[in-house]
């Protein structure tokens, strides 16, 4: 029987390709992926596998592999997470491949969507979030909530929203100044631009002691704008 991946044609893709390890990292992760729902002996959700040690994956150091998942995390594209069965590779993003079936596909901004939208395309609606009546202020002002992060995946996931996980990680939860601005900038950026953003900022506190993130995290975002 034989299955097929949908290699994306496009600028994302062009730009992995500079880095040919994290893409021969993230194909071989797109090869073995789940792409339905249904039973797993081993829990795996649409857009997971498992991937072997650096050998496997065609690397010929432990360093190369590090680096390449390390790309593939910062970049949004997937997420690690070790496991007593082995490693667990998640696919963030359709940019690159496209594995999932109907019905599986992650509900993630495409990068530079609504960054595109907002400089010249057609204007937004009540349909796709953009324009909110007075009515849902109230609901927009409690959607802050702070999120536990304990790794990159915890940055990506979807379901935590991104004004959150950014409040989170520079610790100024309850700032209503800081999450006005960073509101403003979500909606210029589009959602992934801004996550990683968020996730390089959490990788630097994570190997050293940053005073002020929240005026680190600013900057990043305007070099983004």
């Amino acid at each position: 029987m034989r299955s097929f991946v949908k290699l994306m044609r496009g600028e994302v893709t062009r730009e992995l390709l500079r880095d040919l390890k994290a893409f021969g990292l993230l194909t071989l992760a797109a090869i073995r992926a789940r792409w339905s729902e249904g039973p797993s002996i081993h829990g795996l959700k649409p857009g997971q596998a498992f991937i072997g040690d650096y050998r496997e994956c065609g690397l010929k150091t432990e360093k190369e592999y590090r680096m390449a998942k390390k790309r593939l995390e910062k970049a949004g594209y997937a997420s690690f997470k070790g496991t007593n069965k082995g490693t667990i590779v998640t696919i963030l993003t359709t940019d690159v491949f496209d594995v999932f079936g109907h019905g599986s596909r992650p509900s993630k901004t495409r990068p530079g969507a609504d960054k595109r939208r907002s400089r010249g395309g057609p204007r937004a609606t009540n349909e796709d979030g953009r324009r909110k009546d007075k009515k849902d202020k109230p609901e927009e002002q409690n959607r802050v909530r702070l999120i536990d992060i304990e790794d990159y995946s915890d940055i990506h996931n979807p379901e935590n929203d991104a004004v959150s996980v950014a409040l989170s990680v520079t610790g100024e939860g309850g700032n209503k100044q800081a999450e006005g601005y960073l509101r403003k900038a979500l909606d210029r950026l589009g959602d992934q631009p801004f996550r990683s953003a968020v996730a390089e900022l959490w990788g630097e506190m994570k190997s050293d002691t940053i005073n002020k993130p929240g005026a680190i995290l600013v900057k990043k975002l305007k070099k983004l704008m």
